[in-house]
């Protein structure tokens, strides 16, 4: 009976490749993750931004804003009169605090 032996080589080989397939995958893995996460954090600019005009708009106009309603609207009564207001997303996370001298009435 013979039996036909595998080279050393041919295993190397073998696994040699199969580390590089794995590496190309991982590294596949982590751009396709980075890449979903800045579309994410743009959405979040995007956000502030125009929240950052509506806040604008409200102190020049000195009336009621009406936030958006994917945004949850927290205000805080801050520290020596200062008001808090933190604006949630709906992931839960903060994408702006803004701090306002409050009213001394």
């Amino acid at each position: 009976m013979h039996l036909r032996r595998i080279q050393a080589s041919s295993i190397a080989e073998v696994v040699i490749a199969m580390s590089i397939i794995a590496i190309c995958f991982g590294i596949a893995s982590i751009v396709m993750i980075r890449s979903t996460m800045v579309m994410d954090n743009f959405q979040d600019i995007k956000l502030q931004s125009e929240l950052q005009v509506l806040i604008w708009e409200t102190m020049i106009e000195n009336n009621d804003v009406s936030w958006p309603d994917d945004l949850d609207v927290i205000k805080i009564e801050g520290y020596e009169g200062f008001e808090i207001i933190q604006f949630h997303s709906t992931t839960g996370s903060i994408i702006w605090q803004q701090e306002l001298i409050g009213n001394d009435n």
